[in-house]
C-alpha cells in the first residue's frame, strides 16, 4: 500500500542526503529506485501528502547528488509534467517544479537538449494555466536558471516553444 512508502521515502532520504563516494555506484540505483515509487504515486496519487515528500526528496537528492542519466532526466521530467494539472494538490504541483528547479541549478550543463525542451514546455505550459503565485515564482525560477547565460541554443528554443508568449499570457493575467 501507497502508505507503507513514506518510511521508504525516509530512509533513503537519509541515506541520499549523507552518503559518501563509497555508495556512488548506489547513487544510480537509488535514483531509479526513487523515480519508481513516484511514477506508482502518479498512477493512484491517493496520498498528496506522500506525493509530495517523495517529489521534494527528489529534489533534494538532485541538488545534494546530480548523478543522473539522461534517460533518467526525462523520467523525472515526465513525472513533474504529469503533476501540471490543477487537479493535482497545490503542494504536489510546487514540489515538482521545485525538482525542475533543482535540474536546473544542479545539472544544468548535463541536460540533454531533449531534456531542456521537455523542460521549457513544460513551463510555458504551466505559466499559462497556473493560478499560484508560489508555483508561478518557482517556475519563473527554474526558467530564468535555464536561459541564464549566453547559449543561443537554449535561447533559440524557448523562442520556439513560445515560452516568451507563455511568460507574457501570465504578465498580462
Amino acid at each position: 500500500p501507497a502508505t507503507h512508502f513514506m518510511p521508504v521515502c525516509g530512509v533513503l532520504g537519509i541515506i541520499a542526503l549523507n552518503h559518501h563516494q563509497s555508495l556512488s555506484s548506489f547513487s544510480s540505483t537509488l535514483s531509479s529506485s526513487m523515480i519508481q515509487v513516484v511514477q506508482s504515486l502518479q498512477l493512484s496519487p491517493s496520498s498528496p501528502a506522500l506525493m509530495t515528500a517523495t517529489l521534494r526528496f527528489l529534489a533534494n537528492y538532485i541538488s545534494h547528488s546530480p548523478l543522473m542519466t539522461p534517460d533518467q532526466q526525462m523520467e523525472v521530467l515526465d513525472l513533474c509534467s504529469s503533476c501540471n494539472n490543477q487537479q493535482i494538490p497545490e503542494m504536489s504541483r510546487h514540489a515538482a517544479v521545485s525538482v525542475v528547479l533543482n535540474l536546473c541549478i544542479c545539472i544544468k550543463h548535463q541536460l540533454s537538449m531533449d531534456s531542456v525542451s521537455q523542460i521549457l514546455s513544460f513551463l510555458a505550459t504551466l505559466l499559462k494555466s497556473e493560478t499560484s503565485y508560489d508555483v508561478i515564482g518557482t517556475a519563473l525560477l527554474a526558467l530564468g536558471t535555464l536561459i541564464w547565460g549566453d547559449s543561443p541554443e537554449i535561447m533559440g528554443l524557448a523562442a520556439s516553444i513560445d515560452v516568451p508568449k507563455a511568460v507574457q499570457s501570465w504578465i498580462s493575467s
